[in-house]
């Protein structure tokens, strides 16, 4: 028994800086979301167990954040203490096809692990 426990432990999902406010799950499970008291609102890979990538941005520094995915898990609203709030789609193919538009071109591939660091380059913008 205490073998099968030890062997269901994952490492934990870091990027939080202050106590936590709330956390979920997109409805696929692969997708984690959690908010703090310092404002941060962040992604996590599951099955990785890593950020994507930076605190989305929102809140201002050590204001609350409450966070939540949409019933379809392709987007997150942000809540500051405030009562501002922010709305973030994210789907990783709609952040490329934005960034190909205001790029009019392929991607290098130092800009291409900038923005997806865990898949393999491809051009994918067009011609």
């Amino acid at each position: 028994m205490v073998a099968a426990i030890r062997s269901a432990a994952r490492p934990p999902l870091n990027g939080l800086t202050g106590g936590t406010v709330s956390a979920g799950l997109t409805p696929d499970g692969r997708t984690a979301l959690g908010s703090d008291t310092s404002g941060n609102a962040v992604l996590w890979d599951v099955a990785g167990r890593s950020m994507i990538g930076d605190a989305l941005p929102g809140p201002q520094p050590n204001r609350f954040a409450a966070a939540a995915f949409t019933p379809d898990g392709t987007h997150v609203i942000v809540v500051s203490d405030t009562g501002a709030g922010w709305v973030w789609d994210i789907d990783p193919t709609d952040w490329l096809t934005r960034a190909c538009a205001a790029a009019g071109r392929n991607f290098t591939q130092q800009e291409w692990q900038q923005i997806l660091p865990d898949r393999a380059y491809q051009p994918t913008c067009g011609s």
